[in-house]
């Protein structure tokens, strides 16, 4: 690296070969000089390393010999003390020295806390010297003395240097401390609500103000005083957890409460005739007007006051509310223990209470502080769970007797708006109309409650037990039906029957109505928060569901029942009615013979009573039911006739293709368009089976290209089936021909066996096949 650098530097000092004879000795001359030098400074260095080894040794054995003496020192002075120590002497003078030392510190100790009592006499002499003569003057040594009550100088005291003079007396020094503050409270307080209420007085206060008739010295003064009255802060003392004790309403607000409530208190809880215990309302009727009249002066000069000063979280008329609901709350705690002796009069004064409440939030649109809750007035019913149970107790024996009044009047099962064609509101009765009303009332007992245990009380005990009570009514009036009925086959007439029906139609309609309410309310928020609330405290919450469920599924299920139970019923009538129809097994006779009086041309007159009976029962059932719900029972009834038909008349009868056009005449004008039609457009799409079956015995025996047919295997929309060739197909092994043939002719309820069961009922095909 270093020949590198020489001939780096070589090559920059003689860049030419011409440079050498005036260069290079200059070159070589400097180079043997700095030499030189450096040789002399190599030599000085070694001349001068054995004088500072020699130094740094003289020097280590001088601190060597330094610690020793040291050592030796130390431990001359610790026998000393070890001998001082043992001596009686000094621990006389050591325990006098402590004990002065005790002395001087407790003595200092006292002498801050005398001067802290007597700075607090000061400040309160101060206070009362400026009371009269400049109220306003005494407001800062008031102030002064607040800042020695409050928690942060009490710890100082209690934890600083003065800790054993303090720590004794801080008990004393607060409770001294509290009664000087509160007396110059009161005082001060005194002669500021003194001159807020001349102001007040001069505005016509408790009397309905009007800013804008008021002459601004008028306003002034108020506003003034108001402020001053403002300025005064209550005392503030630390608790036992060393908090501090909230104030309740402004100071000024409190003034102007005054003249209310004594004259609230005058008229409603002393011994004039406006206190009865049976007109509670007219006490929350003067509340109430109270905040109507005054809502104008609260809501606009009191609240700039509060603006301008910055007390803009205080509301006026909210403070002036609540001061007004305190008194109300006194006066309920007082007339409580006498409503409980008077049941009725205990309802009427809850139920007045709940407006009460009510109105105060939905009106008025009170708002309790940030950090606060108001329960409402009728808290103090829900409070004390004596009378809460005593409230509950009333109203559901209330609820129970007004229960008892709806289902046992006599014409409790009436429809309410009787038969109004189709509009399926006017089918509910009116036990069921009058029973959800009562549901909603004692709603609206317990909504407005604010712990939800005591809306779960009402709901369970009263809401739901009403509940239950109709159920098992209309349990119990399904059961006397049923023991009662009379079958109709050895009845004269039909209107026993008929009319037990139609009991079995009102009780399914109001059970209807009523599980259809409860779903509604289900999906309501007031609901929706009860059965969150209910599902929160639930081991296994149902996220899904909602809090009437299962007493709809109960409804349900029992109208459910009474459905099967008409259709039943319905379905017995035609079968009792039918039974000369059903034993009519030989179809291959003409009918000669028609009854005059029948109704029904061209049908069998075996039938026609059945048909008469199901045309005095339906329209029976269909004036007592909504549409949609007598929809869905026809269709029941139509199956089960259908069914009836197929498997009593169709399989096992003998028809001839002309038994079977009778068949379908008496289908089709007798029981389709003779009796059903009214209901619906084509009610032969509610006989799947009997229909299809109709086809099959009125297929012609044979077809002029039947026998072409047969021997082609043709089968398009063509040909003119007939029953030969159906029955070729159809008893044939070839799927595909058959599921053909079934499409042609309009076969698709029927299944395969019973095509061919209903086939063998013709009795030209046993003609042809023995041919």
């Amino acid at each position: 690296m270093q020949r590198n650098d020489c001939a780096t530097n070589l090559n920059a000092l003689l860049p030419e070969l011409s440079s050498l004879s005036f260069t290079l000795q200059p070159f070589l001359s400097s180079k043997i000089a700095e030499k030189a030098v450096l040789a002399e400074k190599v030599r000085l260095l070694d001349e001068q390393v054995p004088i500072r080894v020699r130094d740094a040794i003289a020097e280590a054995n001088n601190v060597r010999t330094t610690l020793q003496r040291l050592r030796t020192t130390r431990s001359h002075l610790q026998q000393k003390l070890i001998e001082r120590d043992a001596s009686e002497h000094y621990q006389q003078t050591l325990a006098y020295l402590c004990s002065t030392q005790e002395k001087l510190r407790r003595l200092q100790a006292a002498r801050e806390y005398v001067g802290l009592l007597l700075k607090v006499d000061e400040l309160s002499n101060l206070v009362k010297e400026r009371l009269d003569s400049n109220p306003k003057a005494a407001m800062t040594p008031y102030n002064q003395l607040r800042q020695l009550a409050v928690p942060s100088h009490a710890k100082e005291m209690d934890e600083g240097e003065h800790h054993l003079a303090i720590g004794s007396n801080l008990q004393h020094f607060r409770t001294y401390m509290k009664d000087t503050l509160n007396q110059c409270h009161a005082d001060l307080s005194t002669k500021l609500s003194k001159k807020l209420e001349l102001a007040l007085d001069s505005l016509g206060w408790p009397n309905v103000i009007n800013a804008s008739s008021k002459t601004a010295d008028q306003l002034h003064a108020f506003r003034e005083a108001f402020f001053e009255m403002l300025s005064l802060e209550a005392p503030t003392f630390p608790d036992a957890d060393n908090t501090l004790v909230p104030e309740t309403i402004l100071a000024p607000i409190d003034v102007m409460l005054r003249l209310p409530t004594l004259h609230f208190k005058y008229h409603f809880m002393g011994t004039k005739p406006t206190n009865r215990l049976d007109k509670p309302e007219w006490a929350f009727t003067k509340v109430l007007a109270l905040l109507r009249d005054h809502t104008p002066f609260l809501c606009g000069p009191v609240q700039s006051i509060l603006n301008d000063l910055h007390y803009d979280e205080h509301d006026a008329k909210n403070e002036f509310t609540r001061g007004l609901l305190t008194v109300v709350t006194q006066r309920l705690r007082l007339d409580a223990p006498k409503l409980l002796a008077e049941p009725q009069l205990l309802s009427h004064a809850i139920g007045e209470t709940l407006l009460f409440d009510k109105a105060i939030r939905e009106v008025h649109l009170y708002v309790p502080r940030a950090g606060t809750e108001w329960k409402g007035c009728i808290d103090v019913f829900t409070e004390n769970a004596e009378w809460f149970r005593a409230w509950l107790a009333v109203e559901l024996e209330a609820a129970k007797i007004r229960f008892e009044d709806i289902v046992k009047a006599e014409d409790a099962w009436d429809l309410a708006y009787g038969t109004m064609g189709d509009v399926d509101d006017a089918k509910l009765t009116k036990c069921a109309e009058a029973f959800v009303i009562l549901l909603e009332a004692v709603t609206e007992q317990y909504q407005l409650l604010p712990n939800f245990p005591h809306r779960m009380a009402f709901f369970s005990e009263i809401q739901l037990a009403l509940l239950e009570d109709f159920l098992q009514e209309v349990r119990n009036g399904v059961e006397e039906h049923i023991s009662t009925s009379i079958p109709s086959i050895v009845a004269s007439e039909l209107s026993s029957k008929g009319s037990g029906i139609q009991s079995l139609c009102r009780y399914m309609t109001s059970l209807e109505h009523i599980s259809s309410t409860l779903r509604e309310w289900g999906e309501e928020t007031f609901f929706l928060t009860m059965w969150d609330d209910l599902q929160k405290r639930q081991a296994e919450p149902d996220a899904n569901g909602m809090i009437f469920d299962e007493v709809v599924s109960a409804y349900e299920t029992l109208r459910s029942r009474i459905e099967k139970l008409i259709v039943e019923e319905v379905h017995q009538i035609f079968a009792d009615k039918s039974w000369e129809y059903d034993r009519k097994r030989n179809w291959t006779k003409l009918v000669t013979a028609i009854p005059t009086d029948t109704k029904l041309a061209d049908i069998s007159p075996e039938i026609c009573e059945a048909l008469e009976g199901l045309s005095y029962i339906l329209p029976a059932i269909a004036d007592h039911l909504p549409a949609s719900m007598f929809q869905n029972i026809l269709r029941t009834i139509a199956g089960k006739v259908d069914d009836h038909l197929f498997e009593r008349v169709v399989l096992r009868g003998e028809f001839n293709e002309q038994g079977g056009v009778q068949f379908r005449t008496d289908m089709v004008s007798g029981l389709w368009g003779g009796v059903l039609r009214k209901w619906t457009r084509k009610p032969e799409n509610l006989f799947r089976r009997t229909k299809e079956a109709t086809i099959l015995l009125t297929l012609p025996a044979m077809s002029h290209n039947s026998s072409a047919v047969l021997m082609t295997g043709a089968t398009s929309s063509s040909v003119q089936w007939s029953l030969s060739l159906v029955g070729t197909v159809i008893f044939g092994d070839d799927p595909k021909r058959i599921e053909k043939v079934l499409d042609d002719i309009g076969i698709s309820k029927l299944s395969l066996e019973e095509v061919k069961k209903v086939l063998q009922r013709r009795v030209e095909m046993r003609t042809l096949w023995d041919g």
